[in-house]
């Protein structure tokens, strides 16, 4: 069975293009782009949580410290993405983020966090807060 990996950002074209590529990929891909509950997540059950920080209808920061509340028997690994701020990335490691990636990342940043994340032993943040890449990469 695939891992289902939910994402949680903002109603544009760039998530809908992620569940695409990471359906390609062979994960389960499954898009929210309105407020949710972090109960309403826990219902999904979701293997890992791609959170944009900066969500217009909901704070990425809240959900990010309420998830683990709302069902405490299944952790899942959360993975921020943020624009253009490194500092923030540590704040997202307090309230709870697995890793940060910077926008714009490429995909293959992504897979590199979600394939470390759903390994088997898992470490926080032995994948460093990516910086900003040339070329091909996803912005939002």
């Amino acid at each position: 069975m695939s891992a289902n990996i939910l994402i949680l950002d903002d109603p544009t074209s760039l998530p809908r293009f992620i569940a695409v590529e990471l359906q390609a990929e062979g994960y389960q891909a499954s898009v929210v782009c309105e407020a949710i509950s972090p109960q309403t997540i826990a219902q999904m059950q979701p293997d890992l949580i791609l959170l944009n920080w900066h969500l217009r209808r909901a704070s990425g920061v809240d959900l990010c410290r309420q998830l683990p509340l709302a069902d405490e028997r299944h952790h899942r690994p959360i993975v921020i993405a943020m624009v253009n701020d490194e500092s923030s990335g540590y704040f997202a490691q307090e309230v709870g983020a697995a890793t940060c990636l910077l926008k714009p990342f490429s995909m293959n940043d992504l897979l590199s966090a979600i394939d470390h994340y759903l390994s088997d032993q898992p470490q926080r943040w032995d994948v460093p807060i990516v910086a900003r890449k040339m070329g091909a990469a996803v912005q939002g």
